[in-house]
């Protein structure tokens, strides 16, 4: 043990006290978020949505790909679904959850290529917060920028192998 000088005793209860409360309170952390049945039900919903979001994508049969599906025009995707979050506060971005979901590169690259202006709308937030604004997360990013991460992470594990980066060089 590191020499403590005079006041050995005195460091030793601060150390002994420090500790045992540090113990004590990541103790009463681990099992203070427990969901209740509700909350289970509610998670398993938003499974089933977005997995059927994502297979309906993944099985969509692009030929020439003219016309993409809708939910890639609706830049506030989240708002518009917010019956699946757990709750008001604890809102997600479903749409980058689905878009990662979905591995039809056929379909992300006819959404990179098309022209459409709607894929790379953004939904603004706000300069100054109000009470009951919300901002979620990956609100910043337009479909197009998600899908084009999407594009890249799955073009990285084909050619570089699980857990590449998926950020393309800008």
């Amino acid at each position: 043990m590191i020499f403590l000088g005079k006041n050995n005793s005195i460091m030793k209860s601060v150390l002994f006290i420090f500790l045992s409360l540090s113990v004590s309170l990541c103790h009463a952390q681990q099992n203070s978020f427990k969901l209740n049945d509700d909350q289970l039900r509610d998670i398993k919903k938003r499974i089933g949505f977005v997995n059927k979001y994502a297979d309906s994508l993944n099985s969509y049969s692009c030929g020439n790909c003219k016309n993409i599906p809708p939910f890639f025009y609706e830049y506030d995707f989240d708002k518009k679904n917010t019956s699946n979050w757990l709750s008001m506060h604890l809102g997600i971005s479903l749409r980058k959850i689905i878009i990662d979901k979905i591995t039809n590169t056929n379909l992300l690259k006819a959404v990179i290529k098309s022209k459409d202006k709607r894929l790379k709308k953004r939904t603004k937030i706000p300069k100054k917060l109000k009470l009951g604004d919300i901002v979620l997360p990956f609100q910043e990013y337009s479909t197009y920028d998600l899908v084009k991460y999407r594009l890249q992470e799955l073009l990285n594990e084909t050619y570089l192998g699980k857990g590449a980066s998926n950020y393309p060089k800008q």
